[in-house]
């Protein structure tokens, strides 16, 4: 019987569909495996082939989208944030002048420039220390993403990359992808009668 295999449904194996939770978990198929209440000997290879089979990936990537929607972590959010790492503006924090220094309150930040701040901390004689997430590890996840290095254009297939990081900066949907595409990541249909 067909029947399209988007990973929705439960996996009929009791043990298959721990496996997928458990890899969910933290994402190292080899414990995961263990955990599903495998034996430890060959478990990486065994957990290496589970992870291959079909309907077991299927799950597992709905598992996985489902665990970043509650988080409401997808690739438009991460853009977006590695964005506001990559461009903010220091003196949004800071104002020096004639030897002195300023600071903001906390209050009138605005959410891109508060977004981009990893710590605060003040020692013992009251020097306060800010740290600010790496703007050029940012920078260079952003010019991966617009295709600006050949190896990432190859490996993204083009400028799908760079409409998607455009879109999420100025807050607009990502294009539509046509199905078939490279951009297109949805499962296929099983249609093995047989699996």
């Amino acid at each position: 019987m067909w029947q399209r295999m988007d990973g929705s449904q439960p996996l009929d194996n009791d043990r298959h569909e721990r496996f997928a939770h458990e890899y969910v978990r933290d994402l190292n198929a080899t414990r995961a495996y263990i955990r599903s209440g495998y034996s430890t000997g060959g478990a990486e290879a065994s957990a290496s082939k589970l992870l291959a089979n079909r309907k077991v990936s299927c799950r597992v990537a709905f598992l996985k989208a489902e665990a970043l929607a509650a988080i409401k972590a997808d690739h438009l959010s991460v853009a977006r944030q590695t964005a506001r790492i990559a461009y903010h503006d220091v003196r949004q924090v800071v104002q020096w002048r004639d030897g002195r220094v300023d600071l903001t309150d906390s209050a009138d930040l605005d959410d891109d420039t508060a977004a981009a701040i990893q710590s605060i901390e003040t020692d013992k004689d009251g020097n306060i220390k800010i740290k600010f997430y790496d703007r050029q590890k940012s920078l260079d996840m952003l010019a991966k993403w617009n295709g600006m290095f050949k190896e990432s254009e190859d490996r993204l297939g083009g400028g799908a990359a760079a409409q998607t990081l455009l879109a999420a900066i100025q807050g607009k949907s990502p294009p539509i992808s046509k199905p078939g595409s490279v951009e297109d990541n949805r499962p296929e249909a099983d249609t093995d009668a047989a699996s």
